[in-house]
């Protein structure tokens, strides 16, 4: 059983449950918890402060967290992706959209940010170059915000993206597994 407040190693995170009332200043990814079930996850630069809001504004019900934190310091595009992995393999209720991260967008999201709104132009790039998603409802973006058009980039990154939400969900599943009686 994990000791609360122990620190564990995994997944390049250190992974710390907590209780409401314990304050500690992490950075990185937490998870809330209701009854040992995870029913939303959030990322922030300071999730204790973003967790305190939650538990201030009353509009999230939960009963505990667990704050993940980079081992190495990192910046937050990748702390967006591993909250991307953590909500596509747990599906939290509270949720309710996948959160788009730097390198996946949805549609919706490039069309808006990237094309200006233009839907045609978008949809002649995904047309003229056979672009397919990189996961349901998400495409690949490159460092400059362009949409990757290397169908083998987009094939290993799907076949990566659906191991890291398998491993996640394992990674998960141990942390509650060893806490929850």
């Amino acid at each position: 059983m994990i000791d609360r407040g122990k620190e564990i190693d995994t997944l390049n995170f250190n992974v710390k449950l907590c209780k409401r009332a314990e304050l500690n200043n992490y950075g990185g990814v937490y998870i809330l918890l209701l009854e040992g079930e995870p029913v939303y996850v959030g990322k922030s630069s300071n999730p204790l402060s973003r967790i305190m809001v939650h538990h201030k504004k009353g509009k999230k019900d939960f009963d505990s967290y667990f704050i993940l934190t980079p081992k190495t310091p990192v910046n937050m595009k990748t702390v967006s992706i591993f909250e991307t992995i953590l909500v596509l393999a747990l599906d939290p209720p509270l949720n309710g959209i996948v959160p788009s991260n730097p390198y996946m967008k949805t549609r919706n999201g490039i069309i808006e940010k990237i094309y200006g709104g233009h839907i045609g132009l978008f949809n002649k790039v995904v047309r003229d170059h056979n672009i397919s998603e990189v996961y349901t409802g998400f495409y690949l973006l490159d460092e400059e915000n362009n949409l990757v058009k290397d169908k083998t980039v987009i094939e290993q990154t799907r076949l990566d993206l659906k191991q890291s939400i398998d491993d996640a969900k394992v990674f998960v599943n141990n942390l509650l597994t060893n806490e929850v009686n």
